[in-house]
């Protein structure tokens, strides 16, 4: 509600003071099925409000406690005043539910009820009547699909503590991700990823995996990670992982990758620092052709070693390209430079 609508802001507040206001309107604007609900005589105003800052220019709130059920209740309306017809209004009302909720919340703790939210629009334009749906799933291409996803009404939850190994195994490309991430609080962990390894040894060796073939190096990281809050050394795993998975994976080749992806990430710092001091070189004053002429060696000096560690990567632990091309940040072009040279 903009300044403009102050006045039927000040008209709505005096009005809705009076418990008989109150219960009247509650009686003759919510519907039948709420107010068969809700005990009319115990309904209480407040002087509570829960709006934010950055709402409390658009609508008016009243929150009153009642008996819903039997039970001791918090009711809050949210009204609003339109002499203009908004295409967006439910779009509105759902961002203002949820800021209301939140504010609520705040500080509660878990566990805390959420309070009833009543969206009411008095409008008063031009138009008449009212020429849009109040429905929100009426907005939606297909409102019925809509509704049967409960896009408003809940979230779809994939528990995987309750899932049992039988029925993630027929997940396909999705199996070993959730089992790992399943196990990935039990003690036993490391034991666990010894048999998933086992089991999908075949998959991960693949070369047309459609995951990739460097899917086992993700496994391999998030299990790093994972085995360490266990106290089990990424040495352990890297030694695990050359056993179950063999040739041409082995411990040195793994942590060859490791490494090179280390002394990736440590050039790309290196060179953003060169980048960063040259760049404040040049505002102290350093001269413009020398500066590009350092950072074109740097730069030079870089890319050979990028493509010596590919070199190295490509024909001597026989590696994969996508492998290394992540490790090096080459691009497949130069890759394939590479391969074509040596043949």
């Amino acid at each position: 509600m903009t300044s403009n609508n102050k006045p039927y802001d000040l008209l709505f507040r005096h009005t809705m003071s009076s418990d008989v206001a109150l219960k009247d309107f509650l009686r003759f604007h919510l519907p039948k099925s709420l107010n068969q609900r809700i005990d009319l005589e115990s309904i209480q105003p407040t002087k509570e409000s829960y709006v934010p800052a950055q709402l409390r220019e658009l609508h008016s709130d009243l929150v009153c406690t009642c008996r819903i059920d039997g039970k001791e209740a918090l009711l809050y309306l949210l009204i609003e005043h339109q002499s203009d017809a908004v295409w967006l209004m439910p779009l509105r009302f759902i961002k203002y539910k949820a800021a209301l909720i939140e504010d609520y919340l705040s500080g509660k703790p878990a566990g805390t009820p959420w309070p009833i939210v009543v969206c009411c629009c008095f409008y008063h334009g031009e138009k008449s009547p009212y020429p849009y749906p109040t429905d929100v799933y009426s907005y939606f291409e297909d409102p019925a699909l809509a509704q049967a996803l409960g896009i408003f009404k809940n979230f779809h939850l994939i528990d995987l503590t309750i899932q049992q190994d039988a029925q993630m195994q027929q997940h396909d490309s999705l199996a070993l991700m959730e089992r790992i991430l399943k196990y990935s609080r039990d003690r036993d962990f490391f034991k666990s990823l010894s048999s998933l390894l086992e089991e999908y040894k075949e998959s991960l060796l693949r070369a047309d995996s459609p995951l990739g073939d460097d899917y086992w190096y993700a496994i391999y990281l998030v299990s790093v990670t994972i085995s360490a809050k266990h106290g089990h050394s990424e040495e352990e795993v890297t030694n695990l992982f050359a056993n179950k998975l063999t040739l041409p994976y082995t411990k040195d080749s793994i942590m060859n990758i490791r490494q090179a992806l280390r002394e990736e990430a440590l050039q790309e710092g290196i060179q953003q620092g060169m980048q960063e001091g040259m760049q404040e070189g040049m505002q102290q004053g350093m001269q413009q052709g020398r500066q590009e002429g350092m950072q074109e060696g740097r730069q030079q000096g870089m890319q050979q070693e990028k493509l010596e560690i590919a070199k190295n990567m490509l024909f001597q632990l026989h590696l994969g390209m996508d492998i290394v091309q992540k490790a090096t940040s080459l691009s497949r072009e130069e890759l394939e430079e590479i391969q074509a040279e040596e043949k």
